[in-house]
């Protein structure tokens, strides 16, 4: 009997953790966040939402694409008898996708640029600084208490 007690209170507990509101985050989590303190105007804050879901739509294809070369890869690594010129292409297809990523994330920043002010642009590049501090000294911090 106790131990049914103990499930439902557990179960009951989980419910109301559930059905907890999300905090004072407005839609667009930590980039809303982000965002809002560069005073950005309607038609910025537009622009580059357009421009996150291009990028992301960008991302997801190529990140499906690598993970399909990636399979491939390892199917024929694991034969008895690997295909090396096979091998050779996906090679060149997995370094093609990867440079691929790297040409979004440029564009991604020049995209950036073009929308915000100079000033802006400073703001963004400080804020972007911090957050990466605040992300190396928690990983930091994880890393001595285990």
């Amino acid at each position: 009997m106790g131990k049914i007690k103990i499930g439902l209170a557990v179960m009951l507990l989980a419910a109301a953790v559930c059905a907890a509101p999300g905090g004072d985050r407005e839609k667009g989590g930590h980039a809303g966040e982000f965002f809002k303190e560069l005073n950005l105007t309607e038609a910025q804050t537009q622009q580059l939402e357009n421009n996150r879901k291009a990028a992301t739509k960008a991302m997801q294809d190529n990140q499906k694409n690598a993970r399909k070369e990636y399979g491939s890869l390892f199917d024929e690594l694991a034969k008895d008898n690997p295909d090396t010129g096979r091998i050779a292409q996906i090679k060149l297809n997995i370094l093609a996708l990867e440079s691929k990523r790297l040409d979004s994330i440029i564009d991604n920043n020049s995209g950036l640029k073009k929308v915000l002010t100079k000033e802006q642009f400073a703001k963004f590049q400080e804020k972007q600084k911090d957050r990466d501090k605040k992300w190396k000294d928690t990983k930091a911090e994880k890393k001595q208490d285990k």
